[in-house]
Parts: structure tokens; C-alpha cells; sequence
């Protein structure tokens, strides 16, 4: 028996969700935000603030859709989030009413920064670079309909939910699993639209190519990072997106089957039950890796 033509009306009706979304969203995001608002619990899993500014009811249910297959995979690698766990959003209407919030926080951003999560985070002054996080929840994503390039505004918002069911349960992780499980679950294919595709088509392309001139050395320094600018010493300046997209192809691997799966799950608990410090669970994964892997770290940047 074909299941084919169920798949086919499935993912049809994901993309008539999306168009929908677009739509309605393209709609409401001349409205004027009036900074400060007021989160409105929309169900027990979703608090949002759009700060004065309409939310279709559309984008209601994908996210909280969206929000409840966050929770339900990740519990397949053992990072299960409070009964009690809720995502705590600030969904700006435009770029520049994202911008003066962001200013009204003491935050500067520009263009190329569409979403961010804020924890608190600790650091030492006796481990330069290094940092630990209690588990805490709910944290505060902040994002906005980026009307310049529509196709990023979902991938960004579920990015930025995978950060917080990261923080509600295991703390600072590796950085290089802490963005590619987040990146891995915001660019599922259903979520991305034609434009973001092709320019995930051509940017996989240049990044492979960096990868595969990678050494031992260079990819233990990358599996050690613990800062971006970490990553753009291993790649070459302005190409810190290539960080991403290898610890994006490092998650799917370990995700993508079921013996992987389970190994994958151990070093994340076995880098967890260690150390609470980043730079140090990075250490202990990547020694977990090399110890248990069929060839350790060098089969793995081969493979």
C-alpha cells in the first residue's frame, strides 16, 4: 500500500498553513508596536507580546504547534523540559520597532541579527571565554516579521524555541550542539520557503568545500569553541555561518539513525552528569566521542 498521496496532502496543507501566516502576518506588521505591552497566555504552552501589534491566528497554532514537536523530540536525546514549561515570546511587527525594544534593553542589533534569547548566563574571570547556566525557564525570545526577507521570520522563531527548551533543562551545552540541534529543528523543509531553499542549496555548496579542507586539529578546536568568534579562527573570518552548517550536518548525522541516536543521547548525558561549564562539556563530549565511536573523531570528519 502507497502512502504517497497522504504525504502529498500533508505537506500541501503545511504550505497552505505558511501562506496563510505569510498573509495575514504581511497584514498586521504596519502596525505601530507601543514597546512595553503585555504577554497574553494564548495556551499553557505560549506567552506572547507583540507589544500593541496584531498576531494572526494562524501563527497561534504553528507555534504552538511547532512548540509541542520541539518538546516531543528532544525528549529522543534525553532533554526533557519541566511539566510546567512554557515558551515566552516578544514578536516585534517590524525591523525597526525590534530594533528600538532591543535599544530600550541596552541592546544593539542590526540586520543580521533576527532573533536572540536572553539567559542568564555566568562567566569567571578565571575561565576567559568559558561560562555555565542554570537551568531556568521560562527565558525571553525576541524576535520580529522580517519584512525585508519573510522566509527567515519561522526558522528564526523555532531557532530561538529550541534555545529555550535547551536552557529549561541542561544548561550551557556545547556550542556547536547548542546551535546545530537548534538550526537542525528550525530547517526542517516544511518550515523553510522557495527563497530560503536556493540560498540553503548555494550556501551548502561553499561550506562544504571549508569543510572538507578541515584537518584532526582544526575540527578538535572547532568541537571545543566555545565563542563564534572561536569558530571564525577555524574557518576564516566571515565564515562563522560555516560553524552552523557543520554542526548542523553533525546533529542530523547523529539524529538521522536509530544506533547513532542512542550514542548521541549518551555523550549529552554523559558531558551533563561532568560539568556544568560550557568549555569543559565540550572536552568530555568530544572525549566521549573519541572513546566509544567506531574511529573516534577522525571517522567522523570523514564520514
Amino acid at each position: 500500500m502507497s502512502y504517497r498521496p497522504k504525504k502529498i496532502f500533508r505537506d500541501a496543507l503545511k504550505w497552505v498553513l505558511l501562506i496563510i501566516i505569510s498573509k495575514s502576518s504581511s497584514l498586521t506588521a504596519q502596525d505601530t508596536a507601543v514597546l512595553g505591552g503585555q504577554y497574553v497566555r494564548y495556551s499553557p504552552l505560549l506567552m506572547v507580546n507583540t507589544h500593541g501589534a496584531k498576531i494572526p491566528p494562524a501563527l497561534i497554532h504553528y507555534l504552538n504547534r511547532e512548540g509541542s514537536l520541539l518538546r516531543l523530540k528532544h525528549t529522543a536525546i534525553g532533554v526533557k523540559t519541566p511539566e510546567n514549561f512554557h515558551y515566552k515570546i516578544d514578536f516585534l511587527p517590524n525591523f525597526d520597532s525590534y530594533q528600538r525594544y532591543c535599544r530600550s534593553m541596552g541592546k544593539v542589533v542590526g540586520p543580521g541579527t533576527l532573533g536572540f534569547t536572553r539567559m542568564m548566563v555566568t562567566t569567571m574571570r578565571s575561565k576567559p571565554g568559558d561560562s555555565y547556566m542554570e537551568p531556568q525557564m521560562p527565558v525571553q525570545i525576541v524576535c520580529y516579521w522580517n519584512t525585508e526577507q519573510p522566509w527567515e521570520t519561522f526558522p528564526t522563531l523555532i531557532h530561538e524555541m529550541a534555545h529555550a527548551v535547551h536552557a529549561a533543562d541542561y544548561g550551557q551545552m556545547p556550542l556547536w550542539l547548542q546551535e546545530g540541534l537548534a538550526d537542525w529543528y528550525s530547517t526542517r523543509k516544511h518550515l523553510l520557503g522557495s527563497e530560503k531553499k536556493r540560498r540553503q542549496i548555494s550556501l551548502y555548496i561553499r561550506h562544504l568545500n571549508l569543510v572538507k579542507n578541515m584537518d584532526r586539529k582544526k575540527f578538535l578546536l572547532f568541537i571545543a569553541s566555545t565563542e563564534y568568534s572561536d569558530w571564525a579562527k577555524v574557518f576564516g573570518e566571515g565564515n562563522v555561518a560555516t560553524g552552523y552548517f557543520l554542526s548542523q550536518t553533525l546533529v542530523d548525522f547523529f539524529i538521522g539513525n536509530p544506533t547513532a541516536q542512542q550514542f548521541f543521547r549518551n555523550a549529552l548525558a554523559e558531558a551533563k552528569s561532568k560539568t556544568d561549564w560550557q568549555f569543559e562539556r565540550s572536552i568530555v563530549c568530544a572525549a566521549y566521542i573519541e572513546k566509544i565511536w567506531p574511529g573516534g573523531l577522525a571517522a567522523l570528519l570523514k564520514g
